[in-house]
């Protein structure tokens, strides 16, 4: 089974670590004001972005 690229590995502990990492939520935090949207759009933004089986995106 193909284990996925470093930068997915990482992509996803950033989502575990929002959860359970004040530092990685205040990254997030920062990253979505720097794109001027919430910080639950920039986070579907970004489940979207990790969505590798051609589904339809959670947003359009």
């Amino acid at each position: 089974m193909d284990a996925g690229s470093d930068e997915d590995t990482d992509r996803n502990r950033s989502f575990i670590g929002f959860y359970t990492d004040p530092a990685v939520k205040e990254t997030a935090q920062r990253r979505a004001r720097q794109e001027g949207v919430s910080l639950s759009e920039w986070m579907r933004r970004r489940l979207d972005d990790l969505d590798t089986g051609g589904r339809k995106p959670a947003t359009t």
